[in-house]
């Protein structure tokens, strides 16, 4: 936990050059975004090998590479541990990324270092494009544990924050493009898919406060009641598939993220003036949509296990949707405010959060040397 307070800590620079560009009147937001990325980069990049469940997996599997001939990237079998009992296959892109690598690295240091800058230059894009409040966007990105999580689910976080760069061809219905990112977005991780369905959602349903807890109140319920079908579901579904409509154990800490993706977003409405609210729903339909697609699967995942890992595709675009809620107040002041308000008690309950879950076992951080 004290290598993750003195990340929050040094957040203050980034945050100190740009409070000095206002006073002087220079543009400093791009630095700041810049220096705040690269002190989560260096941190994400050069993690031991066990911060993070699935990094030392990553690092073996990486290690196997340069025994690969190039003809057999795309088909050899991969290992996560030494023991090889348990086999941990990667799409075709992530193979040719991991096989390249290889070629001028030995150490598993490299893909770790790899998937860390990437995730991260994707994100200094998407904010620096889309967010209205760059250090906010980076405080809601490291508190509302979006970090940590994707030092796990790294390949998950590459292809997804792809198509988030892509949104930019959705808001335009430009669907040949978007489609085409989707899919190699979908080389790195088959996930990507989801989202291309999610075009026509966005476009074919208009939200409002009202059909949005609907949405989320009928996912609930079917969550509940999922248990009761799921055995009838496992027997008829292919084997390979039935473990994706298993019962979860372990929904307590998946429901209290979906709590608390959804009391943020509740708590940024109830800060804005009431005649700017409908205007959320309005211009920040694809925000919207994607944080109700984010509950909805928090909702079925109080009775079907894998819903969280859908959940957690959509969950990150709440550090771009908060920062632009709070646009839409006309008062400076008043969104001053605002903003401070979200900033402390995001890092309030991150605090509560790390004294009670370690986070995708990236606790205890270490350095990898």
């Amino acid at each position: 936990m004290f290598w993750y307070l003195v990340i929050c800590l040094l957040m203050l620079y980034p945050y100190a050059i740009h409070r000095a560009g206002l006073q002087t009147g220079r543009k400093t937001r791009h630095i700041a975004l810049m220096i705040a990325l690269l002190i989560l980069w260096f941190f994400m990049a050069f993690r031991g090998i066990g911060v993070g469940v699935d990094t030392k997996h990553y690092a073996y599997v990486f290690s196997q590479f340069d025994q690969i001939p190039f003809s057999k990237v795309f088909t050899a079998v991969t290992y996560a541990n030494e023991s090889e009992n348990w086999t941990f296959d990667f799409e075709p892109g992530y193979r040719l990324v991991n096989k390249l690598l290889s070629l001028f690295f030995t150490t598993p240091q490299a893909i770790t270092v790899f998937n860390s800058t990437v995730i991260l230059v994707l994100w200094y894009f998407l904010i620096k494009r889309d967010s209205p409040n760059f250090l906010l966007s980076v405080w809601l990105f490291l508190t509302l544990g979006v970090y940590q999580t994707e030092m796990n689910v790294t390949r998950n976080a590459i292809a997804i924050l792809m198509v988030y760069n892509a949104f930019p061809y959705l808001r335009s219905r430009e669907f040949p493009k978007y489609l085409a990112v989707c899919v190699f977005a979908s080389l790195f991780h088959v996930a990507a898919l989801i989202f291309v369905p999610v075009y026509f959602v966005v476009w074919g349903m208009k939200l409002h406060p009202k059909r949005m807890a609907v949405l989320v109140g009928l996912a609930c319920v079917v969550g509940v009641l999922f248990p009761l079908i799921s055995p009838l579901i496992i027997s008829i579904v292919p084997g390979r598939f039935a473990k994706y409509f298993q019962r979860n154990n372990e929904k307590l800490g998946s429901l209290i993220v979906g709590v608390l993706n959804g009391g943020f977003f509740l708590l940024t409405l109830l800060l804005i003036p009431k005649k700017q609210r409908a205007q959320v729903f309005r211009r920040e339909r694809l925000g919207v949509m994607l944080l109700t697609i984010n509950l909805c699967f928090f909702g079925l995942n109080i009775g079907l296990g894998y819903a969280s890992r859908m959940a957690a595709l959509f969950g990150p675009y709440l550090v771009i949707l908060i920062p632009r809620m709070l646009s839409l107040i006309g008062s400076r002041s008043r969104r001053t405010d605002a903003a401070i308000l979200i900033s402390a008690l995001s890092g309030v309950q991150y605090v509560l959060r790390m004294l009670i879950n370690n986070i995708g076992g990236t606790l205890p951080y270490e350095f990898c040397w």
